[in-house]
């Protein structure tokens, strides 16, 4: 009876570790298989899936049209590895860029999905690792990299959200396609000729990429006519852009519209919607429009739509900083060093510039004691009305002085001024 126990035992446990998803990339220098760890990072699995598969709409960066899908267009179909990086303690091989370049991605982001508590998405500890390629706090996209080698400092930095499980030489010959550190482009072009995604097991079956919380592509009808000034040179694009979105479009500027050119998106966190979009490119008449919009979860934590009325604080190593911000009145802080007996500073604050984007903001406040501090922020989590984050935070003694990382970031808090 024992045995029988054991064998039941055995026999579940074989059953459970079949059910998994797994990518197949096909490339021009051979195949490999990663498993991908859908439970433990469901939405980076969800988008890359998604996208391998073409059944989410993405931006094409080099032409400004959003995918179909139906019929599905897979996005890593035909796609480079752009960067490739072999040393001893630094191997990776990163693709996902359209454009080739590392500059682009599917028109959209989303937030990173590592946690400490969950190592298999936050440990560099072992080779053949598949993760999210980033920009900084929360800006995952379609750009992906396979690693070579464990590489420690990258923890806490990117979402690892598969491994490699068959064809690990065909990893090693793409990492070996490179004479020197970051040389681009590599000794040969290496590229993915498809993805093909395989769900093994009822429980794998049931994980539905296509649910998961991602922003949502779109093309919006719009009108065009003359801006009301100044009319000759500006163009007014009339439609809807709802609260929490981002406005994305191309313009061509010539008659066979065989070049298109990005126009820096315009991200919208507040309750108001925006009813028009006024191009200007000075006497070159606009040949070709072409605009998306791209909608963020309202369950995601996202910049508000003005920091007016938000006390932002801030810890790093020169103590814990309190920038209030009022709707109406002046603009205050306080800094307290480290300390048992803290002498607390305090001041106004005479300027600021603020740039929030999807899930980040970045903040340069200019200090009535002539300090200047700059802040990235990424929006995480949020406990009632107070948003928490990561920071990195820099700053500098006087406007010719140059900017410098403090170190000692612990993260920020947001709460609105009563």
């Amino acid at each position: 009876m024992k045995h029988l126990s054991y064998f039941i035992l055995s026999l579940a446990f074989i059953v459970h570790a079949k059910a998994q998803v797994y990518a197949n990339f096909a490339t021009n220098l051979g195949n490999f298989k990663v498993e991908l760890f859908y439970k433990e990072a469901p939405r980076t699995v969800g988008n890359f899936v998604t996208l391998a598969e073409g059944t989410r709409r993405w931006i094409d960066s080099t032409t400004g049209m959003v995918s179909t899908t139906k019929p599905p267009q897979p996005f890593y179909n035909d796609v480079v590895f752009h960067r490739i990086i072999n040393d001893p303690g630094f191997k990776i091989a990163q693709v996902g860029s359209k454009n080739g370049q590392g500059t682009d991605g599917p028109g959209y982001t989303f937030p990173d999905e590592m946690r400490e508590s969950v190592p298999l998405t936050y440990k560099f500890d072992q080779p053949y690792l598949l993760a999210m390629a980033n920009s900084g706090f929360n800006t995952n996209g379609s750009q992906i990299f396979l690693t070579g080698t464990a590489i420690p400092h990258l923890e806490g930095k990117h979402t690892v959200f598969g491994r490699v499980t068959e064809g690990t030489a065909i990893v090693d010959t793409i990492l070996d396609q490179i004479t020197g550190n970051n040389v681009i482009p590599p000794r040969q072009f290496v590229r993915i000729t498809s993805v093909t995604i395989e769900r093994v097991g009822a429980e794998a079956a049931k994980y539905r990429a296509t649910s998961q919380r991602l922003p949502v592509v779109s093309i919006p009808s719009y009108k065009v006519a003359a801006a009301p000034a100044p009319a000759v040179t500006t163009n007014r694009y009339s439609f809807t852009q709802p609260q929490r979105s981002e406005f994305r479009c191309h313009v061509s500027l010539v008659d066979d519209l065989s070049t298109w050119v990005s126009v820096n998106p315009r991200w919208l966190g507040s309750p108001n919607m925006m009813r028009f979009f006024d191009l200007n490119y000075g006497t070159t008449p606009i040949k070709g429009f072409r605009p998306a919009l791209v909608r963020y979860d309202s369950r995601d934590i996202l910049p508000p739509g003005s920091f007016n009325g938000q006390k932002i604080t801030m810890e790093n190593a020169k103590g814990v900083h309190v920038f209030s911000i009022p709707r109406s009145g002046t603009a205050t802080f306080s800094i307290t060093p480290p300390g048992a007996n803290p002498v607390v500073e305090t001041g106004t604050i005479t300027s600021g510039e603020i740039n929030a984007v999807p899930y980040r903001a970045s903040v340069r406040l200019v200090l009535s004691n002539n300090r200047q501090v700059r802040m990235l922020l990424g929006f995480d989590s949020k406990v009632k009305t107070t948003i928490h984050g990561r920071c990195i935070s820099e700053d500098r003694s006087s406007a010719t002085a140059s900017f410098a990382e403090v170190g000692g970031d612990t993260g920020f808090s947001m709460i609105p001024l009563r």
